[in-house]
């Protein structure tokens, strides 16, 4: 990852498909990123993934 995206996804420690969303402000917090382990990054930007992806959230019980 060269320049600072929109967002990452850190994926859960178990690997069973919990992700945590991280948006990526300020951009000059970037160069202290350090991508370990499970990240990825995503070429949606946030606020088209958020609106996907808001209406399947459901509170925890």
């Amino acid at each position: 990852m060269t320049q600072a995206p929109d967002s990452v996804s850190l994926n859960g420690p178990d690997n069973a498909g919990k992700t945590t969303r991280l948006l990526v402000r300020p951009t000059e917090w970037w160069d202290c990123f350090q991508p370990l382990g499970a990240v990825h990054e995503h070429g949606m930007p946030w606020p088209q993934f958020r609106s996907l992806h808001l209406r399947n959230l459901r509170p925890c019980p």
